[in-house]
């Protein structure tokens, strides 16, 4: 595979990670925070062998009004993570951030 199928098969693919109160969004030549209450959002894509999350913004980001990725664990429950998420941005809502 060419260096630019590659690099547009994977272009949507972000890293994210949580930080109190923000998520930490970055594609690897840029990262951005996001706080918890602008998600709007979490879904799982389930491409049969793979899932990845995709996580909708009430405004948009420098990566847009969306970013996927691929949780690390390759033992998660997509559906145990997508309520752990929505919980943490009902408790950053509630607190007014």
């Amino acid at each position: 595979m060419s260096g630019w199928a590659w690099l547009t098969t994977v272009q949507w693919i972000k890293v994210v990670k949580l930080d109190e109160n923000d998520l930490i969004v970055s594609n690897c030549l840029k990262t951005v925070r996001v706080p918890l209450s602008e998600v709007d959002t979490v879904r799982d894509i389930d491409y049969g062998t793979q899932h990845h999350l995709q996580i909708w913004f009430r405004h948009p980001t420098e990566f847009g009004f969306d970013v996927r990725f691929m949780p690390e664990w390759s033992w998660y429950k997509p559906h145990d993570l997508i309520a752990e998420l929505e919980e943490l941005v009902r408790a950053a809502r509630a607190k007014g951030e």
